[in-house]
């Protein structure tokens, strides 16, 4: 049963990791490609929205995603 469990979860949260990247995809060809700060920021913003699929309810990730808004 446990290695079912843990075959589950990485299925899941292979799933939402392909959501999220599909859905910053498309934010970064709609992106202006000369500007490199919002593509940096889209790519920061990417990044955190993985970790967070990966660790939900971590508090320094979140602490962290708040500080890098700011």
């Amino acid at each position: 049963m446990n290695v079912v469990e843990m075959i589950m979860d990485k299925i899941l949260i292979g799933r939402k990791i392909k959501k999220v990247k599909a859905q910053y995809v498309k934010e970064l060809t709609a992106a202006d490609q000369n500007n490199v700060i919002e593509l940096e920021e889209i790519k920061m913003h990417q990044h955190m929205e993985e970790q967070l699929v990966m660790a939900p309810g971590s508090e320094t990730l979140i602490y962290f995603y708040n500080e890098a808004i700011i």
